[in-house]
This record gives C-alpha cells, sequence and structure tokens, in this order.
C-alpha cells in the first residue's frame, strides 16, 4: 500500500516537472530571445557575404553602397526610430565618402541620409563637379541629383526653388515632367491648370496603388472631381479594397451624387476601427445634403461613441440650427453645459492680465501721478475688448468642430483651405466690429497725429520701418543660419492669419482683393485702436507711459503665439506705442503698420506665384 502511494506520488511529480518543462518551452521571452538571435545571426551572415565579395572587389562602389544601405535598414525600428547598426552605417558611409569623394554615386547616396547644412553642402559639391567634369555625370545621374534637390526645397517650402530643379530634371528625363512631385509643387505654386495636365497627361505610366492613390487625392483637392472619379475606378479595378471610401464619397459628393456617396459612408461606419471617425464623416454629409431623419441617425450614431466625440454639444448645435424642432437628449445637456462654461471662461480670463494693472496702479500709487491724463477708454473697455479677441478666436474655430477638438486630443486633423480661410475671414471681421464699437462717443481726431505735421506723420513711420525691417533681416537671418525654417518663423501678424498656409488659403477661398484688403487695411486699422487706443490708453490711467506701452507691446506680441517671433512683434508694438504717444494720434502707427504688412503681403504672394 505504501509503494503504491510511492509510486503515484513519483508519478504526480514527474508529470508535474513535465509540465514546468513544457511551460517553460512555450515562453515567449525564450521564442523572442531566440528570433533576436536569429534575426542577428542572418544580419551578421549577409554582412559577411558583403566583405567576402568586397574582399577581392574592394573598389566596387555600388556594392560598397548596397552594404551601407543595408546596414540602415535592416533591423531599423521604425516605431522608435532607431537603427541599432547606426554606428556601423556612420563608419560604413564615412569610409565610402573618404575613399570616393567625387563618386557621382556617393554624391547621391550622401543626399538619402543627410540634412540641414550637411545636405546643402552635398548639392553645392556635386553642382560644382557637375561644372568641372560634365562626363561623369550622365542624364540619369544628373536628374536623380536635381530630383533630391528639389524634394529638399519643396519639403521646406521653397516652391520657387523646387519648382527650378523639378524642371531641371525633367529636361535631363522627360517622366519627371508628368511626375507626381511636379504637380504637387506646382499646385503649391497656384498653377492648379498645368497641375491637372500634368496629372492628366497618361504620360506618367506609374500604375502602383499609392500612387495613383495620391494623384487622385491631388484632384480632389482641385475639384475636379470627374477626373478623380475616373482614377478611384481604376484603383478599384486593381484592388477593390484599397480605396478610402471618405475620399470616393468626397468625390461623388463634388459631382452631385450624394446617395450613392453616403452609401460609401455607411458602408465605412461597420468597420471594426476608428468607428468615431466614420461616424463624423458620415454625420457631415448628412448635415450638408440629407433631410432631418438622417441627420439625427448619424448624429446619435456618432454620440454613441461617446461623451468626448461632442465634448461641447457643437456638432448637436449644428444640428439645431439646420433642423430646430429635433428633439434633444438629456446626455447632450452636460455637453451643452460645458459649452456655456468655456464661453463664461472666455470672460473671465482677461482678468488675468488686467487686474494686475488695476492693483499695480494703485499699490505703487501711479493713478495719483497720472491724474493729469485723461484716457479716452478706460479698463472696462480693455476687458470688453479682450473677451472680444477670445470670442472671436473661439468662434472663427468652431465652424468646423472637429478641427477645435482635434487641438485638445492630439489626434492629427487637416482642416483644409476652405476652413481655414473661412476661419480666418470671420476672425478679422469679429474684431473689425469690435474695433467699430469701441470707438463710440470717441472723437475722430483721435486718428490724427494732432503733435505733428502731416509731412511727419507719414515719413517718421517709414523710416522707423526701414530700421525695423533691418532689425527683423538681421533676426531672421541668425535663425536661419540655426538651422530654423524661415518660412516657419516670418510670419505676419495676426492670430488667426499667423503663417503662409492661413494666408494661401483665405487667398485661395476668397480671392486675392480679399486677401489684400483685410491684412493690408483692415487688420492693421482694428488692431491699432484695439493695441495702441484701447490698451495703451487705459493702462496709461494706472501706469506710466513706459509700462503701460510694455503691457501693451507684450499683449501684442503674445496673441501672435510664436515664441521665436516674440521679441520682433514686441519691438513693432513698442515701436507704434511710442508714435501714438509722440503724435498724440493712431495715424502713424497705422501707416507703419499698413506698409508693414503690405510688405510681407507682396513677397508671401510672389512666393505663392500671385
Amino acid at each position: 500500500m505504501k509503494s503504491g502511494f510511492f509510486s503515484l506520488f513519483l508519478l504526480s511529480l514527474l508529470f508535474f516537472l513535465s509540465q514546468e518543462a513544457s511551460n517553460q518551452t512555450l515562453d515567449h521571452q525564450i521564442f523572442l530571445r531566440e528570433l533576436e538571435n536569429s534575426n542577428d545571426n542572418m544580419y551578421r551572415e549577409f554582412i559577411q557575404r558583403y566583405n567576402d565579395y568586397l574582399s577581392g572587389h574592394p573598389d566596387d562602389v555600388a556594392v560598397i553602397i548596397e552594404k551601407c544601405k543595408f546596414m540602415e535598414f535592416a533591423q531599423y525600428n521604425a516605431d522608435e526610430e532607431y537603427n541599432p547598426n547606426q554606428e556601423a552605417f556612420d563608419s560604413c558611409t564615412a569610409d565610402l565618402v573618404r575613399r570616393f569623394p567625387d563618386n557621382p554615386e556617393v554624391l547621391i547616396f550622401q543626399t538619402s541620409y543627410l540634412w540641414g547644412e550637411d545636405l546643402e553642402g552635398v548639392f553645392e559639391k556635386a553642382e560644382v563637379a557637375i561644372a568641372n567634369n560634365p562626363d561623369h555625370w550622365d542624364r540619369s545621374l544628373r536628374s536623380r541629383l536635381y530630383i533630391a534637390v528639389s524634394d529638399h526645397h519643396y519639403w521646406n517650402d521653397n516652391y520657387d526653388s523646387a519648382l527650378i530643379y523639378i524642371e531641371k530634371a525633367g529636361t535631363e528625363d522627360s517622366l519627371y515632367k508628368y511626375s507626381l512631385q511636379y504637380a504637387r509643387i506646382l499646385q503649391n505654386k497656384g498653377r492648379n491648370d498645368e497641375a491637372v495636365r500634368v496629372l492628366l497627361s497618361g504620360k506618367d505610366t506609374a500604375n502602383d496603388l499609392g500612387t495613383l492613390s495620391q494623384k487622385a487625392g491631388i484632384l480632389l483637392e482641385l475639384q475636379k472631381f470627374n477626373e478623380a472619379l475616373d482614377i478611384y475606378r481604376r484603383i478599384d479595378q486593381l484592388d477593390s479594397n484599397y480605396n478610402d471610401r471618405s475620399s470616393l464619397a468626397a468625390t461623388l459628393e463634388g459631382i452631385g451624387h450624394y446617395e450613392k456617396a453616403r452609401e460609401y459612408l455607411v458602408s465605412d461606419t461597420a468597420q471594426n476601427w476608428d468607428k468615431e471617425t466614420a461616424c463624423r464623416i458620415l454625420l457631415i454629409h448628412d448635415l450638408k445634403y440629407q433631410d432631418r431623419d438622417r441627420c439625427i441617425e448619424s448624429y446619435n450614431k456618432f454620440r454613441n461613441a461617446g461623451f468626448s466625440s461632442d465634448p461641447l454639444a457643437l456638432f448637436r448645435l449644428k444640428l439645431f440650427f439646420k433642423h430646430p424642432a429635433l428633439p434633444w437628449k438629456f446626455r447632450d445637456l452636460p455637453a451643452l453645459f460645458c459649452l456655456l462654461l468655456i464661453l463664461a471662461l472666455l470672460i473671465v480670463v482677461p482678468s488675468v492680465w488686467i487686474l494686475p494693472v488695476y492693483f499695480i496702479g494703485h499699490k505703487w500709487r501711479y493713478t495719483e501721478r497720472q491724474k493729469s491724463y485723461q484716457p479716452l477708454w478706460n479698463l472696462k473697455v480693455f476687458w470688453f475688448i479682450s473677451s472680444g479677441y477670445l470670442f472671436a478666436s473661439f468662434f472663427s474655430i468652431i465652424r468646423d468642430p472637429q478641427w477645435l477638438y482635434s487641438m485638445f486630443n492630439s489626434s492629427y486633423y487637416d482642416a483644409g483651405q476652405e476652413v481655414l480661410g473661412t476661419s480666418a475671414l470671420i476672425f478679422m471681421i469679429v474684431c473689425a466690429f469690435i474695433g467699430l464699437a469701441v470707438l463710440y462717443k470717441v472723437r475722430p481726431s483721435i486718428f490724427g497725429g494732432r503733435n505733428w505735421i502731416i509731412p511727419n506723420n507719414i515719413f517718421l513711420p517709414l523710416i522707423l520701418l526701414l530700421a525695423f525691417k533691418a532689425v527683423s533681416t538681421f533676426y531672421i537671418t541668425i535663425a536661419t543660419k540655426l538651422g530654423l525654417n524661415a518660412d516657419e518663423i516670418a510670419r505676419i501678424p495676426h492670430l488667426i492669419m499667423s503663417s503662409r498656409e492661413d494666408l494661401e488659403a483665405l487667398v485661395a477661398t476668397h480671392g486675392k482683393i480679399t486677401g489684400i484688403l483685410f491684412i493690408c487695411l483692415i487688420g492693421p486699422l482694428y488692431e491699432e485702436i484695439l493695441f495702441r487706443g484701447v490698451v495703451l490708453d487705459s493702462c496709461h490711467k494706472y501706469l506710466n507711459f513706459n509700462l503701460a506701452n510694455t503691457v501693451q507691446s507684450t499683449l501684442f506680441a503674445s496673441i501672435h503665439m510664436s515664441l521665436f517671433m516674440f521679441p520682433l512683434f514686441f519691438i513693432f508694438g513698442f515701436i507704434t506705442g511710442i508714435l501714438r504717444k509722440k503724435s498724440d494720434g493712431l495715424l502713424p502707427g497705422i501707416i507703419f503698420h499698413v506698409v508693414n504688412n503690405a510688405v510681407a503681403i507682396c513677397i508671401t504672394l510672389s512666393q505663392l506665384g500671385g
């Protein structure tokens, strides 16, 4: 009996140990280590093959380049942007460049992994090499170099240079005249008709799905809906699952096939990933083209994704304004409350910069010293225009609720030119009305520089503007030397109109005349009224002029939301503040501002091909 129990115990122990051994064998970490080791072994094996060949052919440049490329990409982790063989790759390329510094293939290879000043140095060296030894550079090599230079300028938003070099590439290889990249550059230059001709030329024989999809996307942006639809149908013949249904639906909307477009969008909502985005796109379509029943159905489907899908009830309000009789659900009320809370905060937030002015003025008794100064505006008006500025920003964005939501959930969202252009216009119109409102009961003579004769009101601001432009040019030149993008830092002074993209959107959506009118005249006019009028005047009641001018200049620079350009905006505001003080009027500052913006828009429009 004891021996039986002992045998049973022994068998149980053996079974347990075997199970443990089996479990250890199936441990995923063991498998991962083996896989990693296998990967490393294969990597070393392939490197050895390269080395074996190069030991007998040490000057085979093409194979050395292939070896370097293998080191660069063989084990590269795209998610973490990490290459465990980076040192080996750097050593390989350094040896290659040392041994064959003027070889055309080596110079072109360098353009694939260098950037910044190092890359530009290679471009310069290659062009010198072409000039000195043209026989070493056949047409294929020259075209590849010019395309690399064009790509570099394109991704740095220097479309003029990008166009020059892609056209040079086209003279060496005619296929580049019909390439997708050429069409993109023409589009960014505003030469849309030429871009369409390139896309539809039929001489670009590329049939890969990615290239075709990008072509259709550009045609869609250019509102060539029938042409885009033809390419989408071609893609569908090659792979029926490849097409982006939302892009295809947008194409069908453009030619008025709303029901067919909706079918594609509804089918998208059945997918198992990112249903919220698909439901939002369907809702936007229904709000534009469908009846009330479909609108409320699509909104409910979208809202079922949770509170975060419409946290401020902005989509629900769009639905309300289109179909006011549709009933609200209780779940929509918390989001509406959040919206009201945001609006209340926009009224309260200006206290952050207004109350310190009031308390500092009283604590340091500036108010008693300033009794002789009779301001045209007080801190209440300052509060009004501050809240108005915030409301203008908010209402200019909520035209497209997803644009506002994307700013807080870190998701990428391309608002598009129409939305950007219209939002900029809304912002500037609201600010212009605020500027007009604060002129109520204010004498018109506030615009005239009463302390100066007319020539001084005109020429002194222009002289100061030249000095300011010199300082700005020096500042931006230094920034460019440090590797910063001049197109990104040299911004036009407006809160919403803060970049070339916004200007391009305004001009593309509403025309050059509208863009020039608002940027060169209306914008400077209301900004001078608000900052050198209301802000400077109301602060001067509580602070001495220099401190009051510092406050308005700081606010003026802050609303442009560019940390790097903050010093230039501050100097701009401070100079125009002094002009207001010395002339006792807004006219000199307005002239300074108008001419500055006119120069900026002329430069920008010329870069855009305008």
